[in-house]
């Protein structure tokens, strides 16, 4: 036989319905006992009816005897009235007699039976009467006789009706008291037994949910100890369901923790815990490989005791501040590893309230910091042994080829002015190298002021017209004026690059066409060539370092690569956007625009 399975809504709708259901039944069968004793008190009241119209009628008949034996033997005229009020109430108990015997054929028929007696004695009643008005003393006395057995007859019945009327009577108070008993005893057993059902009932439900929550409850208690779950609930109701996905979850979580752990212990940064002291509780392998040293030597050894004295003072102010003001914080120490070197670490620290504990992420910077000094030392190169050195050379060339030192042949002349080309070359390379590195280290600020846009875009021509007269080519402008708050001359450096680069890939006597366009919230300078044009997957790329367009002339038109990227970071500095439109062979438009107002919802872009 297969085993029910039930669920606990199911369970707890038994667990009402029995005990309603016994209500019901014990609450029908109080009411058929109520209703019995009803009837029971009725007919008793019925039964006293039933008596007392006996005996009036009883009295009548004797008082219509007497009242006439009065009048007829002693001649009492006034015992006359007295017979007709008595001999007319016999009628009235017969009636009343038959509605309440109307349900109980048996007794109904027994009082027209009596009824007819009953007239038979009005009969003799009137012949009696007659005779005694006719003084007929002997025929009275002979109607006497003749009524004697009639009215004797009479009284009888009415007495055995009567009688047996009082025997059901003296029966029914032992009955009703019988049918009290037996409700009271109902009542009582009724509900000691809908008690014990009930206490019964929620044992059996208690006994079995209590053990399957109970075994839920250890399950969390295992959970977040670490520990193997029980078994799985046996059933299909909803704690049977709710164990099934606990287990479930539990497998997912012990999956992402072993997943959290090996992420941890194979990251090459040193994730840890720090007590709110400072020393270490939790540490990752990691530990090994940054800074020699084991997990468990870590482990109860302050974080200070690894830091320079200069670096401590300064770490233990950044976790004061970390525990009272800012939750989270970064700040940057050396930390003396096993060899005894220095590592330069950047850490990434989170306080816990709950916890007492700091959450830290360390992440080693010694290579970083050392390509930053050797970027430094490299740029201080460039600047002191290779841009002094150029500049004087290319000033003697200039001299040279002016011939302000003398006259020098032709085939001199022209290899002067290859070199004073290279040296060109090789000095705006180091002065493009310069301003990325001020850009990028905040050294190159943007000193905004109100400036003319139309200023700017004649200045820039001014500085670039005799390299476009001597390329064959025209600029244009649309000499518009708009006032803005920029810094004129990164703005003038910007359209010198674009007007020199548009100059640069023209065609001989083109024209290159600089114009501005309005908005609400923006000044766009447009810059616009009949050039090659640029392929769509380069005009993105043609915006970072050393990045150029291959082409067939690009041995004319060389470049350092360079100065689109410096444009670019000016552009973003302002808070503004630049950009390229260009097709193959149909020429390019560069584009930047720069916002109107300078405030603090323009933001300048912070470089990374």
């Amino acid at each position: 036989m297969p085993k029910i399975t039930l669920k606990l809504s199911q369970k707890a709708l038994i667990l009402v319905a029995i005990p309603l259901i016994f209500e019901v039944g014990f609450i029908a069968i109080l009411y058929t006992n109520l209703v019995q004793a009803e009837q029971q008190v009725q007919r008793e009241i019925k039964a006293k009816e039933i008596v007392l119209c006996y005996n009036k009628l009883n009295f009548a008949t004797t008082a219509v005897s007497r009242n006439l034996l009065l009048l007829c033997v002693m001649g009492n005229r006034e015992a006359y009235k007295d017979y007709l009020e008595a001999r007319a109430s016999i009628p009235a108990q017969f009636d009343h007699l038959k509605q309440l015997f109307a349900d109980n054929p048996v007794e109904y028929n027994r009082i027209v039976r009596l009824q007819a007696i009953a007239h038979k004695c009005e009969e003799g009643y009137d012949s009696i009467l007659r005779r005694a008005q006719e003084g007929d003393r002997l025929m009275l006395f002979v109607e006497q006789k003749r009524l004697a057995p009639t009215l004797s007859s009479y009284t009888k019945e009415i007495d055995a009706i009567r009688m047996d009327t009082e025997e059901r009577e003296s029966k029914l108070p032992s009955q009703q008291q019988h049918k009290r008993e037996t409700l009271r005893k109902l009542l009582i057993s009724g509900v000691l037994l809908n008690i014990i059902l009930a206490v019964f009932l929620v044992y059996l439900f208690n006994r079995n949910t209590t053990r399957r929550l109970s075994v839920l409850m250890d399950n969390t208690r295992r959970l977040a100890a670490g520990k193997p779950l029980n078994p799985p609930l046996p059933g299909s109701d909803e704690i049977a369901e709710l164990d099934k996905v606990f287990n479930e979850m539990a497998i997912v979580i012990s999956d992402a923790t072993e997943k959290e752990r090996a992420v941890v212990d194979y990251a090459q940064e040193v994730i840890c815990s720090l007590d709110e002291n400072g020393s270490f509780t939790k540490v990752n392998r990691a530990a090994i490989t940054v800074w020699g040293y084991e997990p468990d030597d870590l482990i109860g050894t302050s974080l200070f005791n690894l830091l320079s004295d200069e670096d401590r003072h300064a770490t233990e102010s950044a976790i004061a501040a970390l525990k009272s003001t800012s939750p989270s914080l970064s700040f940057e120490n050396q930390v003396r590893t096993r060899s005894g070197n220095l590592a330069d670490t950047l850490w990434s620290a989170r306080w816990s309230e709950i916890d007492r504990s700091i959450f830290c992420v360390a992440h080693d910077m010694t290579d970083r910091k050392q390509m930053e000094r050797l970027k430094q030392e490299f740029y201080s190169m460039v600047t002191h042994d290779l841009r002094t050195p150029l500049s004087s050379i290319y000033a003697i060339l200039v001299l040279i080829c002016a011939k302000a030192l003398g006259p020098v042949s032709e085939p001199v002349e022209a290899r002067l002015n290859t070199a004073k080309k290279n040296v060109e070359r090789l000095i705006g390379l180091i002065n493009d190298l310069l301003d990325l590195d001020k850009l990028e280290a905040g050294k190159m600020p943007i000193e905004r002021s109100k400036v003319d846009a139309g200023e700017i875009i004649n200045r820039s021509i001014q500085a670039v017209e005799t390299y476009a007269e001597q390329q064959h080519i025209t600029l244009s402008y649309d000499n518009s004026t708009c006032e803005l708050e920029a810094d004129g001359e990164r703005l003038i450096q910007v359209l010198v690059n674009l007007i020199s680069n548009a100059v640069k890939f023209s065609p001989e006597k083109s024209t290159v066409k600089i114009s501005t366009v309005k908005t609400k919230d923006w000044l766009e300078f447009r810059v616009a060539d009949n050039g090659r044009g640029i392929p769509e997957t380069y005009q993105k790329a043609i915006f970072e370092r050393f990045q150029q367009v291959q082409a067939s002339d690009a041995r004319r038109n060389v470049g350092t690569g360079l100065g689109l990227n410096v444009c670019k970071m000016i552009v973003e500095n302002h808070g503004g956007e630049i950009g390229v439109q260009s097709e193959e062979n149909k020429g390019s438009t560069f584009w930047f625009r720069i916002p109107l107002v300078s405030a603090a919802a323009v933001m300048p872009t912070q470089l990374k």
